[in-house]
């Protein structure tokens, strides 16, 4: 007896030092200590029955010792420890009495705490509500309150936090599944999916986004331990990529799909991106039914030739815009596109011109410039000399090109 009684204190000991926090070295502690107590309860071996205490000292450590472990673990609903709660709330006859039910059944529902979204606190507040609730005293039937208030096992609840860390799509406004880097501080470094429950490991955390899938983003939580509420962090998706639920294994990307060629190039943009106005720009300015019924997607440059149709220079310049994440530039490729495309029918073409030399110097000046292609701004110069030669040869109402010409060249 002294020795169950003994064994039941340390591992209640521990679940309440290190209640949530899912500490591994005190789960597997208290882990082998119940198996122990398991196995002198349920041995039939001269060994077991000979150091087998009475029936309900035994039952008492064992409940014990099952609702600590689940306290280490609590809200994380390990397998494990699901498992051997199973097995030890399987027994049921004369000996089990209630109030071991009931010991089990608050452990498992430690275990699955708030349904994975709250666990344990361990500050001195939490564990005094913690000692008053398990107090390892069990009643034995349902109105026993001799040794024990049975309305005070309720008071777990003020030691319950709620730690849910969840990832949200700014687009499609869905939860989703999302790679999390959880800095406690001291070299103490966790990865986990979202979404996921927040131990108690530190008293404060650092959260950034582990994937390339997404844009990165850093949240710090300085007071870890005062932290009591779901944690919602909206990210957003990179142009061509799939989500986790999508792709899984990160193999289905847009650029890697690009040789099939299969469909048409809305509804095959369609399934990597959420942003209407790129959908909108796919389905009326890269399909032309009237050509061909499916378009193909196979990577092509930017090109300003007099072969490259509108449709072909749309798809390449969408496809540009996926690939360097920069989907608000598909609007400018278009408009340099028809500006160049039809300058000799401006009216008024000094405007356009001055528009398109500041273009040319701001590229010439500096590299640093990220938003359009600087081959493409090359060609487009390219194009606009080759024009004013054209002009030039024809001398047909060159009057009106004399101040556009004056400003490109000047």
């Amino acid at each position: 007896q002294a020795y169950a009684y003994i064994t039941a204190g340390i591992c209640f000991s521990l679940g309440l030092r290190y209640a949530g926090t899912g500490n591994e070295q005190a789960m597997e502690a208290i882990y082998e200590k119940v198996l122990e107590l398991k196995k002198l309860r349920d041995g039939a071996d001269p060994v077991s029955l000979a150091l087998q205490p009475d029936v309900s000292t035994l039952e008492l450590c064992l409940g014990s010792s099952a609702i600590s472990l689940a306290m280490v673990m609590a809200g994380t609903g390990d397998l494990r420890v699901f498992r051997l709660l199973k097995a030890l709330r399987w027994k049921c006859d004369m000996d089990v009495k209630y109030g071991n039910h009931m010991a089990y059944a608050s452990a498992l529902g430690l275990l699955f705490l708030g349904g994975g979204s709250c666990t344990l606190g361990n500050e001195p507040p939490d564990v005094a509500a913690l000692i008053a609730s398990f107090f390892p005293r069990f009643p034995v039937y349902t109105h026993d309150n001799r040794y024990h208030l049975q309305a005070l096992r309720h008071l777990y609840a003020l030691a319950v936090k709620e730690r849910k860390v969840e990832a949200i799509d700014v687009d499609s406004k869905e939860k989703i599944l999302l790679p999390l880097k959880f800095d406690f501080g001291e070299g103490h470094v966790d990865n986990a999916m979202s979404p996921i429950l927040l131990l108690n490991k530190g008293t404060k955390c650092t959260i950034t986004i582990d994937s390339n899938r997404y844009y990165p983003a850093e949240v710090q939580l300085k007071d870890l331990v005062g932290f009591n509420s779901t944690l919602s962090l909206y990210v957003k998706k990179r142009a061509g990529k799939l989500s986790y639920m999508q792709d899984t294994l990160g193999q289905n990307s847009f650029f890697s799909q690009l040789e099939s060629g299969r469909g048409e190039v809305h509804e095959f943009i369609k399934s990597f991106i959420e942003e209407r106005q790129i959908i909108a720009f796919a389905k009326y300015m890269c399909d032309n039914e009237s050509k061909t019924n499916s378009k193909n997607l196979e990577s092509n440059a930017l090109s300003l030739s007099s072969n490259c149709d509108i449709d072909s220079f749309c798809l390449s310049a969408i496809q540009k815009c996926l690939k360097d994440e920069i989907t608000d530039a598909v609007m400018i490729y278009l408009t340099l596109y028809d500006q160049v495309s039809n300058l000799e029918k401006k009216s008024w073409p000094s405007r356009t011109m001055w528009e398109l030399r500041i273009l040319r110097s701001c590229y010439s000046c500096s590299n640093k410039l990220a938003i359009l292609d600087p081959h493409f701004v090359a060609l487009l110069c390219e194009a606009i000399d080759k024009k004013f030669a054209k002009i030039n040869r024809s001398k047909s109402n060159i009057s009106k090109w004399d101040g556009p010409s004056l400003i490109w060249n000047a």
